[in-house]
């Protein structure tokens, strides 16, 4: 949210490199906004997430997105874990392109964080099961 990853364009911004061109597209600025959703990669990437789960990705905008994925108005919470693992892996798939890594495959990425995300959601207990867990009863204390 603050330009801490480094894309190309914080590189360049930080004077550590001099071009910020995105390697697998061209596009001239590699922002993490283009690496999670503009990028030719992003977007078969989404497309993929598309098909295998019928959930599409919202209008978001390019300077607020980060921000944006956290307002519950614009976002459920399994469409911003989504979001957010989504995100994650492109930026790993990214890296490893980055560092000569074997190719990266969306359609497998999608099933891994969908498969992740539906583990994560098995482990959520039910409000009931939270508040007789934690809370106890004054009787019984």
């Amino acid at each position: 949210m603050h330009n801490f990853l480094p894309s190309k364009q914080e590189l360049k911004r930080r004077h550590v490199i001099l071009e910020s061109h995105c390697e697998l597209c061209g596009d001239p600025d590699e922002s993490l906004c283009h690496i999670v959703f503009l990028c030719l990669a992003a977007k078969r990437f989404w497309a993929e997430v598309k098909n295998f789960s019928g959930v599409s990705v919202p209008l978001l905008h390019p300077t607020t997105w980060a921000m944006d994925v956290l307002q519950p108005d614009l976002c459920s919470q399994k469409l911003a874990a989504l979001l957010v693992c989504g995100a994650w892996s492109l930026w790993s798939g990214r890296n490893a392109r980055r560092h000569g890594r074997k190719a990266w495959k969306p359609g497998a990425a999608v099933r891994h964080i969908c498969n992740m995300l539906e583990d994560l959601a098995g482990l959520q207990l039910p409000v009931e099961q939270k508040q007789q867990k934690g809370g106890g009863t004054v009787e019984g204390t």
